[in-house]
């Protein structure tokens, strides 16, 4: 089971984990009853601490839409590889906006085999605890 968990609806009612916003990402509804953390200027820059289990893990949760998203660099303690995350359907005939779910190894350079998304892994030098960071790169292409 997950140890940590970064929930925007609970963030919102200011339950749970919050993550440590440096510049320009807010928590808030777009859509009525759809809270997230939204940044739209280049170089905002959020993170969030993890907590790991042997496996070294992260799930990362995001909207993945047809118009209006940009794209985000992740790094992990900014001592390991560096994977892009793009908010925009590459197949431009589809006309929907979901949650998608991406994994991505922590310590490894491959990804865990069967799992949806993701890159090829951090492979981090990281213990039971490290920073994830989140920058964004470029807004609503």
């Amino acid at each position: 089971s997950p140890i940590s968990i970064y929930d925007a609806r609970m963030a919102a009612r200011g339950k749970g984990m919050q993550p440590v916003v440096h510049s320009g990402w807010r928590l808030f509804e777009d859509r009525p009853g759809k809270p997230g953390w939204i940044a739209t200027t280049p170089g905002a820059k959020i993170q969030f601490q993890l907590e790991f289990g042997p496996e070294k893990l992260i799930a990362i949760t995001f909207l993945k839409s047809y118009e209006s998203m940009g794209t985000a660099q992740l790094s992990l303690d900014d001592n390991g590889g560096k994977e892009i995350v793009d908010g925009l359907y590459e197949d431009k005939a589809l006309r929907v906006s979901q949650s998608h779910t991406i994994w991505i190894h922590a310590a490894r350079r491959s990804n865990p085999g069967g799992f949806d998304g993701g890159g090829e892994g951090f492979a981090a030098r990281v213990g039971r605890r490290a920073y994830l960071t989140v920058v964004l790169l470029d807004s609503k292409r």
